[in-house]
This record gives C-alpha cells, sequence and structure tokens, in this order.
C-alpha cells in the first residue's frame, strides 16, 4: 500500500503540473486576447491543431496544411486526423480534444513506467527512485541559461516523460507503447505486441524502430557464444524473438509506408527534405542529459550483472550511439532515451552511497536539486508568457473574430495570403490554406517567407502584387495588427492602402483586422 501511494503520489504531481499552467493560461488573456493552446513551442502546436482540424472536416489522408498547392497527400499523422474525427463526434473544441487526449497518453506512460520500473527492480527503493527519476527529471542545461544557451532538455520534449506529458498528446501515447512493449518478461501475448506496435507505427512511426532494436539487441546478447545450429527450429527461438517478429509485423509496414509516400510523393518529398532533426551538439547533449547521464555511467556494470536490467545497457548506449549517425533523422533516436537512463542511475545511486561517506537520501536530495529547475523553468517560463500576454502564445478577439468569420464565409479550399505569423494560425483554426505559415510544412518555406513578407513590406510593386495574387489564385487577404509590424512603413498597409485597389473588396473590418476578398 505505502508502495502504491508513492508513485499515486508522483503521478498526481506530473499530472498537476502539466495542467495548471494550461488552466491558468486559459483565463489569464482577460478580455481581450484568446490563449492559442500552447505554452511551449507553439509552432508545432498548431501544425498539430492543423491536422486535428483534418480529421474534424472529414479526412483520413493528409495534405500538407501550410503549403498552398498540398497535392494527394497520403495516410499519414493518423492519430490527428483520428483526433478530429472523435473531436467531431463528441463535438468537442479541438484544442480539447488535443489537451484531453494529452492528459490521457500521460496517465498512460506514468502507468507504463511505473509498470516497467516495478517488473526490472523487485527492491521497491530501486522501482520508486527510477519512477521518480524518469516522471520527474531532467538535465541542468539551466546551467547554461546565464551564457545565452537553450540546451536540448528545454525543446527536445520526446526525450523526457515529463517534457512531453507538458508538450503534446503523441510524445506521451508514443513512449508508454515503447515502455510497455520493452517491459520484460518479454512473454507476452503476441496479439497484443503486434496491436501494441501497430498502435505505436501509427501514432510515432520512429518508436517502432526503436524497440525492434532494444528487443533485437537483448536476443543477440543472450545467444552470442552459443551454438546457433542448434536454433533452427523456429520455436526454438524463444519468446523474445517470436515478440520482436510480432513489434516487426504490427509497426514495420506502416514505417515501411511513412518512408516510401515520404519520398514518392512529389509535395510530400519536398517536405520531407527541408524536415531536418539533427541532434544538437555534444556539449549541449551532456548539459541536457546530465546528472542522470553522469550516474547512469555509474550504473552500467551493476545493470549488467543483473538479467532483468541488462536491457538498460543496450537500449541507451544504442541510443546515445545513433542520435550521432551522419542521416538528418539522427535527433529521432532521442526518443525516450531519459527513461533507461534514469534506471542505470538509480543503480550508479546506489553504488555511490556505499562507496563514498554520502548517505543514500542525500545523494537522491543532490539529484533532484539538479534535475528539477529545468522543469520548473519551463512551467514557470510559460507562466509568465500568460501573465503578460505573450503573442506567441495569446491571439487578439479581433484576430478570433476574423478566423471565425473566414471559417463561416468562404469555402474550405480558399488560399489566404497574410504574413508569416499569422500564417502559422490560419490552417489551425480555419483549416484554409495559406502561402506560407511553417518553416517545415510549407514546401519550398524560405522563398514562400520572402514572398509574403514582401508583399506586405511593400517590396513588391502594385503591378508583382497584383501578379502575385493572380499566379498563385489568392482568395482572400488578411491583415492583423502581425502584418502591419511587418509592414510598418508599406503604402499598402498606411492609409486607405489595400482598400485603394480596384481588385480587392473590404469583406469583414474591426478597428485591427481586416478580410480583402480578391476579385476575379
Amino acid at each position: 500500500m505505502k508502495e502504491r501511494r508513492f508513485y499515486f503520489i508522483i503521478a498526481l504531481l506530473v499530472i498537476l503540473a502539466i495542467t495548471t499552467p494550461y488552466l491558468y493560461a486559459a483565463q489569464a488573456g482577460g478580455s481581450e486576447y484568446v490563449f492559442g493552446g500552447f505554452l511551449i513551442n507553439a509552432q508545432d502546436g498548431n501544425s498539430y491543431l492543423a491536422k486535428i482540424y483534418q480529421g474534424w472536416r472529414g479526412d483520413w489522408r493528409f495534405t500538407l496544411p501550410y503549403t498552398a498547392d498540398s497535392g494527394e497527400g497520403g495516410y499519414l499523422n493518423i492519430f490527428y486526423l483520428g483526433l478530429g474525427h472523435v473531436a467531431r463526434i463528441l463535438n468537442a473544441p479541438l484544442l480539447l480534444a488535443f489537451h484531453m487526449a494529452r492528459i490521457l497518453g500521460a496517465c498512460c506512460l506514468l502507468w507504463a513506467l511505473a509498470h516497467f520500473w516495478r517488473s526490472l527492480f523487485p527492491s521497491p527503493q530501486r522501482g520508486e527512485l527510477a519512477f521518480a527519476i524518469s516522471s520527474l527529471a531532467s538535465g541542468v542545461g539551466w546551467l547554461a541559461i546565464p551564457f545565452g544557451a537553450f540546451t536540448a532538455d528545454f525543446w527536445v520534449a520526446e526525450t523526457y516523460p515529463f517534457l512531453s506529458a507538458y508538450v503534446n498528446p503523441h510524445f506521451v501515447f508514443g513512449l508508454a507503447l515503447i515502455v510497455w512493449l520493452v517491459t520484460p518478461p518479454s512473454k507476452k501475448n503476441l496479439l497484443w505486441s503486434f496491436l501494441a506496435s501497430l498502435a505505436l507505427g501509427i501514432i510515432s512511426p520512429f518508436g517502432v524502430a526503436i524497440v525492434i532494436m532494444v528487443l533485437g539487441s537483448v536476443i543477440v546478447l543472450k545467444y552470442v557464444g552459443q551454438d546457433f545450429r542448434s536454433l533452427r527450429d523456429f520455436g526454438s527461438l524463444g519468446p523474445k524473438f517470436q515478440n520482436v517478429i510480432a513489434v516487426g509485423l504490427g509497426g514495420g509496414p506502416v514505417l515501411l509506408y511513412d518512408y516510401w509516400i515520404a519520398h514518392s510523393d512529389p509535395v510530400l518529398s519536398e517536405w520531407n527534405a527541408q524536415n531536418l532533426t539533427l541532434t544538437p551538439p555534444l556539449w549541449d547533449i551532456l548539459l541536457a542529459l546530465s546528472p542522470v547521464f553522469i550516474l547512469a555511467l555509474i550504473g552500467i556494470r551493476q545493470a549488467w550483472s543483473e538479467e532483468r536490467s541488462k536491457i538498460l545497457v543496450p537500449w541507451a548506449g544504442l541510443g546515445l550511439a545513433l542520435i550521432f549517425i551522419p542521416w538528418s533523422l539522427q535527433r529521432r533516436f532521442m526518443m525516450g532515451l531519459f527513461i533507461p537512463l534514469a534506471g542505470l542511475a538509480t543503480l550508479g545511486v546506489e553504488w555511490l552511497s556505499e562507496k563514498i561517506k554520502l548517505n543514500y537520501r542525500t545523494l537522491v536530495i543532490i539529484l533532484f536539486i539538479l534535475a528539477l529547475p529545468t522543469n520548473i523553468i519551463v512551467i514557470f517560463s510559460g507562466l509568465h508568457a500568460a501573465q503578460t500576454q505573450e503573442p506567441t502564445i495569446y491571439l487578439t478577439v479581433e484576430e478570433v473574430q476574423a478566423f471565425d468569420w473566414i471559417e463561416t464565409n468562404t469555402p474550405p479550399d480558399a488560399l489566404i495570403l497574410t504574413g508569416p505569423e499569422t500564417g502559422l494560425y490560419i490552417p489551425a483554426h480555419t483549416g484554409r490554406r495559406v502561402i506560407y505559415g511553417h518553416p517545415y510544412e510549407t514546401v519550398n518555406a524560405e522563398t514562400a517567407k520572402a514572398t509574403v513578407t514582401a508583399f506586405f513590406t511593400g517590396e513588391m510593386t502594385p503591378s508583382q502584387a497584383a501578379f502575385l495574387l493572380q499566379a498563385r489564385s489568392v482568395d482572400y487577404i488578411l491583415v492583423t495588427p502581425r502584418e502591419r509590424e511587418v509592414g510598418a512603413d508599406s503604402p499598402l498597409l498606411v492609409g486607405e492602402g489595400l482598400g485603394e485597389r480596384s481588385n480587392l473588396k473590404l469583406l469583414f473590418t474591426t478597428d485591427t483586422v481586416q478580410i480583402y476578398g480578391v476579385l476575379p
């Protein structure tokens, strides 16, 4: 009972920490601002919301929401499309569906971690410490803040369970499935392994590759030095091998399809070419994973000597090695990397407490003094942004009114010309397309961003601006204070500006926002 109480208290603390800032932000806007829904990485958050919108309107085939000519698309991002379908069926706001899924996913991840550590460590003390580290801790990137550095523990959310739970639902559901699939004993119901891997492939495809490598490495380590001629019969390879096969058959085809469609579809291939996820520099990684990483090095020997905990060594070792292989998606291997390091660090704390004069409890206190500040800073940064109505996370009431007008009065395939910042919100809140809105999901993003910026700054001549509207088949132009900030001295936005153009008609206006229709 005491052990369960500990797990419950830690889990409750995590859930409160990942929900309270959002509840505060939702009401902190007052009468002039509306919370956009994301306290960290609003850029990707809005792109997820745009995907949910596609599902809400009935789509199962994903097309790039931030690209004017989005092509045929493919069966990608099914998790968010499906979440949109659920929101439509339940008549729930899309943001509510996103955050409820995030909280549910966090609960699943916390359960999976508790089950994992209790399976791995029969000792309650070990299991509790490993759970606390993996659920709450982070790196010491906060030490680099005075030097202007922004290390991975502040933004590579998929590495850390807490940060994943704070940011989005697909990371936490993906991590929960990874942890469940690698939890010993490996003699699982093969159908459940197949289905869990299939779900992982749909939610976070790269997680399938991580699970196969971890489980496969366990088999290799088990049979190293044995006579493989005695393993000809498939059944004699044992449940571990069969489990890997089930995982491969479940999520493998999804992973292969994602790779194929991302390279064969002409539009998606251009998106994939600029979707770079490179690992931060080595010094950054060391700060972002320490002090847990340092303690993990100490705990390797102990983990290797015990059959159940041995899995932590190849999991952490492969992850650390693969994040530096020279390819464009190397950072994907950081997914969940903090989890095996937390287990190894737990063993490292035990070893140190036996070898030096500091007792176990003192070492644990020092560990958390170093490993908690980053997450505390993340939380308080979000609260500060809410308190000051930071423009990256808040919309004005008039902007929201304009989005509502667009959603109600324009065709679903309308193309909206707006500035770089506002372009992020249009697909997320209206489902309409923009010329530029996202550095990865807008094809030829740099060129597209330069084009819309030149339009609003007045760098284009009237004839060039008219040609842009015609050539790109622009349907509407949206002007908000964000566009006026970009083009403060632009003749287009001074006085009557756009209203004087004969090919434009003012359709919606407030004190700060205007929408113009482009006449044929």
